[in-house]
């Protein structure tokens, strides 16, 4: 069915793989659509099944240009006979925002105000149409909102969504950093805890980074109880938003605005956005081209934050060592005080490797120093 209608390789066109099954960008040979071919595979662990039946139809049924569009889907057999489901979605040629920012960019912040604010909006506009058909979404978060080729943004995975009709959730489901209150405690819930998951995205986008930063999930939970922001919803310079983002992230689900009442404020505010982005979008592209990183610092970027990920150490630890190593490797041979310059190397790793160790951390000289080299002469 997949090889009659849609072409693509299995090797070169897989865009993503993990223990569910493999993602692949293909071609619609009826439509010439660009389009995503998702294949579960049904005999593998942990796969529910009524889930993805109920994310399927939810793609397929919810039509608004704020939502990702699921074309399709069916029950078909591999040629090595396993069972799949198998999603035909539409593709979002710039990928989810957590990937797109991190990739192209120093910092969140770094993207234009203007393209920041057009996302806050077209959020709250798929969420309220979400609402107006009775469904939660039940884990927003920026992982979960894909962006064009214009860079318009869409809201997707609705894995853990949930139809609310003459009934109150208790369950806990999604993401701890943008879990609402009441979903983290267990108590009951609805369409309020997508407002909450709403405006720590909103604050996000506003400040470049989340509210709250413990952790463990326990320490989180304080966080959020006690309203420890990172840093104050002040300052940013927009004060309509800081106050919608305040009343969004209220601890008392019935003291956060619905998504309705939310546009229906802000109504003035969307048509003013909307306008001054489309009367400036070659400013707005000539600014996004100034401020993305080069191929050569995207890859930098990427080193660090995989060293970060393995060692547990803050980017900031690292670009210091970093700097560290740099001095070392721009030192003067003439330094370096014994007979044999590649004696006198290995002494210096060995020493710095003890020195890091005393300080318990976990990176080691030699990966130090695979970045500093490409970093010098990439």
């Amino acid at each position: 069915i997949i090889k009659n209608r849609y072409e693509f390789n299995t090797l070169a066109d897989v865009i993503g793989s993990g223990s569910f099954g493999e993602v692949y960008k293909a071609i619609d040979k009826l439509t010439g659509e660009t389009v995503v071919i998702k294949a579960v595979y049904l005999g593998r662990p942990n796969i529910p099944m009524d889930k993805l039946e109920q994310e399927a139809s939810l793609l397929e049924s919810l039509i608004h240009p704020c939502i990702a569009r699921g074309l399709e889907h069916f029950m078909m057999n591999d040629l090595r006979g396993q069972k799949a489901m198998v999603f035909i979605m539409a593709y979002y040629a710039n990928g989810d925002l957590q990937q797109y920012y991190s990739t192209k960019y120093s910092k969140l912040t770094d993207i234009p105000f203007e393209i920041r604010k057009k996302w806050m909006i077209q959020l709250l506009q798929g969420v309220e149409f979400m609402h107006s058909q009775q469904y939660t979404h039940r884990d927003l978060k920026i992982e979960n909102a894909f962006l064009d080729e214009n860079l318009d943004l869409v809201l997707g995975d609705f894995g853990v969504a949930r139809k609310n009709v003459g009934t109150v959730l208790g369950t806990i489901a999604g993401t701890p950093q943008t879990m609402a209150p009441e979903v983290a405690t267990s108590k009951p819930q609805s369409y309020p805890c997508d407002i909450w998951s709403l405006g720590i995205i909103w604050y996000q986008l506003l400040f470049g980074h989340p509210p709250f930063n413990a952790a463990t999930p326990y320490l989180l939970v304080n966080q959020m109880l006690n309203r420890e922001f990172v840093k104050p919803i002040k300052g940013s310079g927009h004060q309509d938003l800081e106050f919608l983002i305040d009343k969004m992230l209220q601890i008392e689900p019935k003291d956060r605005p619905t998504a309705k009442q939310l546009l229906e404020k802000f109504k003035t505010y969307i048509d003013n956005n909307y306008q001054e982005t489309n009367t400036s979008q070659a400013q707005i592209k000539n600014q996004l081209l100034q401020k993305q990183l080069s191929p050569k610092e995207q890859t930098l970027k990427q080193m660090k934050e995989r060293l970060c990920a393995q060692t547990e150490m803050q980017a900031q630890e690292i670009d210091q060592l970093v700097g560290v190593v740099i001095d070392q490797l721009l030192k003067p041979m003439d330094q370096i005080s014994v007979q044999n310059p590649k004696t006198g190397l290995a002494m210096e790793e060995n020493e710095m490797n003890e020195f890091l160790m005393q300080k318990k951390l976990a990176v080691k000289w030699s990966q130090l120093r695979q970045i500093a080299l490409f970093e010098l002469y990439g």
